[in-house]
């Protein structure tokens, strides 16, 4: 598939999995909630920022041949596994240079995850916290830990 083609379909993708959230109440006031920040301590002053919404990472989809996260981005990616797989975060609005401090996510499980009837296995818990954290230290920018070393230690 063609990198536009395929940037449109993770687009597409993305749009799909928000609307899924969007559309469950309790969901979309979390989502509308995430437009302040998360959990500043008292003594922080409260600003306004951007909530950032999108499919996470491990679930867009990857030229032919990139075989990385096919767990996410294929095996678990269909209506009866994990149909809808988001992140949100609070984007700091003071300074560029501040981290993410918290990043959540939401999860819509189908029938082919469970362990017992109508209970997700754990071992799907365990990947979709592994899940969690890879996203949190993504959005937590490493990377800009690593600018101030050389490439090689980072």
């Amino acid at each position: 598939m063609p990198q536009e083609d395929l940037q449109q379909a993770n687009d597409e993708a993305t749009a799909r999995q928000i609307a899924y959230f969007r559309a469950i109440p309790w969901c979309a006031a979390r989502l509308s909630a995430c437009s302040s920040p998360l959990s500043s301590p008292p003594s922080e002053p409260k600003t306004a920022t951007k909530t950032i919404i999108t499919q996470c990472t491990s679930r867009q989809l990857r030229p032919a041949g990139d075989n990385q996260d096919l767990l996410m981005s294929r095996t678990l990616n269909h209506a009866d596994a994990i149909p809808a797989y988001i992140m949100f975060y609070a984007e700091p609005a003071d300074d560029p240079a501040q981290l993410v401090s918290e990043v959540q996510s939401f999860a819509a499980l189908g029938p082919m995850v469970n362990g017992w009837d109508g209970i997700c296995h754990g071992g799907i818990v365990v990947t979709l916290l592994d899940e969690a954290m890879g996203q949190g230290v993504v959005e937590y920018a490493v990377y800009e830990a690593c600018s101030d070393r050389d490439s090689d230690g980072c």
